[in-house]
C-alpha cells in the first residue's frame, strides 16, 4: 500500500478545503446576491453596511477595505469566509476599524448568507 507523505497529505486537505469553498461559492444565486445588496444598502434587516464600507463597496480611505478588491485583509475572501466575517465581525483587523458582528444589525442566517453572497460578488462578477 503507498504511503502518503505529510507534503502530499497536506495538498489533499488543501485540495478538499477549496474544494468545499468552491461548493459553497455554487450556492450563490441571483436572488441571494439581490438580497444581500437590499441588506448592505439599508433596504432590508435595518443594515449598514454601506455606511462603513460605502454605497459601491469601495470603502471609507483609512477605516474600511475596498471591497470590490480582490485582495483582502481580513480573510482569504472566499465566500465561507466572508459568512464568517459577517457573521462575527472583525473585532481586531490588520487595517482600519474593527467590524462588530452582523455589521451591528439583525441578521438571520439567511441574511447573513445573502451579505456575503453579495459581498462576494463584488470582487467576483460572474
Amino acid at each position: 500500500m503507498p504511503r502518503i507523505t505529510p507534503v502530499l497529505g497536506g495538498l489533499l486537505v488543501a485540495a478538499a478545503t477549496l474544494s468545499a469553498q468552491d461548493s459553497a461559492a455554487r450556492a450563490i444565486t441571483p436572488a441571494l446576491i439581490a438580497r444581500g445588496d437590499s441588506i448592505f444598502h439599508g433596504q432590508l434587516a435595518n443594515g449598514t453596511c454601506s455606511a462603513c464600507h460605502a454605497a459601491d463597496g469601495t470603502g471609507v480611505s483609512g477605516l474600511t477595505h475596498d471591497l470590490t478588491s480582490p485582495k483582502r485583509i481580513n480573510g482569504d475572501g472566499s465566500y465561507v469566509s466572508l459568512m464568517q466575517i459577517v457573521r462575527e465581525g472583525v473585532p481586531n483587523p490588520k487595517q482600519g476599524v474593527p467590524m462588530p458582528p452582523h455589521g451591528g444589525a439583525q441578521l438571520t442566517p439567511l441574511d447573513i448568507h445573502a451579505v456575503a453572497a453579495y459581498v462576494y460578488s463584488l470582487s467576483h462578477p460572474r
